[in-house]
């Protein structure tokens, strides 16, 4: 009775960590229930296996079947037709090759309620995960964007559906594609890059995807001075990549997004949640946008 007990509970705590995961709002449908009832009567078979084979190689075991499962029940959530996004994406700009982390920033975005919500993460804050303890840029580099993304979901207790990492040059390259950016630019920026002085005038300027680059360092690196301008000049990425009615377009982005960054956004992703992001860049729409001072508030 209390092995019974046991995989009880353990079944339970899996289908919650497999809701707190989930990417989409959605309503489950007959063939979620029919395959999620499914996993439940092999996870019930798997854990009596184990328990009988040897109660030492538990939590291994445990873990290759959450990595399994997760799988076949993220399988049947995806051909659910709902088109609502409700998760947090991570992105990160790092220096060229991967060696320092410039941009860690937590996005949540709720396509339902019309908002999105921004919190950055100070590189040097230490987690432990797998073993290893460091810092988020020794996360990076131990263990790549995974451990990366292991690391930022321990320090703020929250669920990281998915990710996009490239290193400055990835930057550049990107913002050549989409052409000038025009900018507000509220205050003289006087800054060395690399030991490149640069300076930035005063006033709405249009900026070259170098100099872009140069300037989103430069907030960067004084985010907790003034997060607001980050968060502006980000917000202005978004909209020039998506705000248009022209399917055509929009694919056209994403592909230039999958082209000079590593994601684990699918093309299927974007397919199914294209009226989303949509709605969600529009200028025609009205959308909260607010900045999160603790990243675990993004739940």
């Amino acid at each position: 009775m209390d092995k019974i007990n046991l995989i009880t509970d353990k079944i339970k705590e899996y289908l919650e960590k497999i809701n707190s995961l989930s990417l989409f709002n959605r309503t489950p449908s007959k063939k979620f229930i029919i395959t999620a009832f499914t996993v439940i009567i092999l996870l019930i078979g798997v854990f009596s296996a184990v328990t009988v084979i040897s109660e030492n190689r538990e939590n291994t075991e445990e873990t290759t079947l959450t990595d399994d499962s997760t799988q076949a029940v993220a399988a049947a959530v995806q051909e659910n037709d709902m088109q609502e996004i409700k998760g947090n994406f991570l992105m990160v700009l790092t220096g060229d090759g991967n060696e320092k982390i410039e941009l860690l920033s937590l996005v949540r975005l709720d396509s339902e309620n019309e908002n999105v919500s921004i919190s950055f993460i100070d590189p040097g804050e230490i987690t432990s995960v797998n073993g290893f303890l460091g810092d988020m840029n020794e996360h990076l580099l131990n263990g790549g964007i995974n451990e990366l993304v292991w690391s930022v979901g321990e320090l703020a207790d929250i669920s990281i559906e998915r990710y996009i990492i490239g290193d400055e040059q990835n930057f550049i390259d990107f913002m050549k594609s989409l052409g000038d950016t025009e900018i507000n630019i509220t205050d003289k920026v006087s800054y060395t890059h690399r030991g490149i002085p640069i300076i930035i005038e005063k006033g709405v300027q249009k900026l070259s995807a170098d100099i872009m680059l140069k300037y989103f360092v430069y907030l960067c690196d004084n985010y907790e001075t003034a997060p607001e301008k980050l968060v502006e000049a980000m917000i202005i990425y978004g909209k020039k990549m998506f705000d248009s009615s022209e399917d055509s377009v929009l694919d056209e982005s994403f592909s230039k997004l999958l082209r000079y960054f590593s994601t684990d956004i699918s093309v299927v992703d974007f397919t199914d949640y294209r009226k989303a992001v949509k709605n969600l860049a529009s200028s025609e729409n009205h959308i909260e946008i607010s900045i999160a001072a603790d990243p675990s508030e993004l739940k």
